[in-house]
């Protein structure tokens, strides 16, 4: 039986052992990657902060408020400069997560041209959740799953779930779905809320730009076409299928990917 909660952190859902999309994409390249994934240390990177910043700035604005500041303008060309920096780095220690003051007004021009989307900022802002966790099984596996947003029904009259994306250039988001597999995420994301509730919902992707057109930042609202969601429910049936084996039978001990050169141009 599905089920849902608003309780966790991002952090406290990782820690739930069910398998998710992020698994499913280590599964897809090698089965080994799933212990790598556990095991290895990462660093915190100024792309992951960005992004996990205009998430809580759309998404939950308070959280926004309470876990990110921006650094002041110092002037780094100076000692003075430097000096303050360190400072000021110093007095908030671990607290929150400094944005440079480039990077800050990136998030909240990303947020702001996002909101000025009618139709993304009435999904993002009315009635409903954001960052749900929910838990399920395909063919008793135990699974899970983190919408970005999960609209109230009674606003559009179905049911939705709104997934936040950055990305360079919002003109080649079709690129980024394909190497990143948000198709699977869309099936199986939607797989997950239709255990959850009984109800297929639409799955859109609210796509902002980095990078300014014409003085803005790009804001456009996606769906992907029908054979793209079937394809993407056939590849995580395929990675659920390698996991199952997996739980079953373990792993042969020495799990190597195989890799294909580029032909030559000679």
């Amino acid at each position: 039986m599905a089920t849902k909660t608003n309780a966790l952190t991002n952090d406290e859902y990782r820690q739930v052992k069910a398998y998710s999309k992020s698994d499913l994409d280590n599964v897809n390249k090698s089965i080994a990657l799933l212990d790598w994934n556990k095991n290895v240390n990462r660093e915190k990177s100024e792309v992951a902060d960005i992004g996990n910043a205009t998430h809580a700035a759309l998404l939950e604005p308070d959280v926004f408020e309470k876990e990110y500041i921006k650094m002041p303008d110092f002037d780094l060309r100076t000692n003075a400069g430097k000096a303050s920096k360190e400072t000021f780095e110093a007095s908030i220690g671990d607290s929150k997560t400094i944005l440079t003051h480039d990077d800050y007004e990136l998030v909240i021009g990303m947020r702001d041209s996002a909101l000025s989307h009618p139709v993304i900022n009435k999904l993002l802002t009315s009635s409903g959740e954001s960052e749900v966790s929910i838990f399920f099984e395909i063919d008793g596996i135990k699974c899970k799953c983190r919408p970005d947003r999960i609209v109230d029904p009674k606003v559009f009259n179905q049911h939705i779930i709104v997934d936040v994306k950055t990305c360079v250039d919002v003109s080649k988001f079709n690129f980024s779905a394909r190497d990143y597999r948000y198709d699977v995420q869309d099936s199986f994301y939607s797989r997950g809320y239709e255990e959850l509730t009984g109800f297929k919902p639409r799955f859109l992707f609210a796509v902002i730009g980095k990078n300014k057109v014409f003085g803005s930042h790009q804001a456009r609202l996606f769906e992907l076409e029908p054979e793209d969601k079937a394809n993407g429910e056939t590849q995580y049936m395929k990675n659920l299928e390698i996991v199952k084996e997996f739980e079953e039978f373990g792993g042969g001990g020495l799990e190597v990917e195989m890799i294909k050169l580029p032909k030559r141009w000679n």
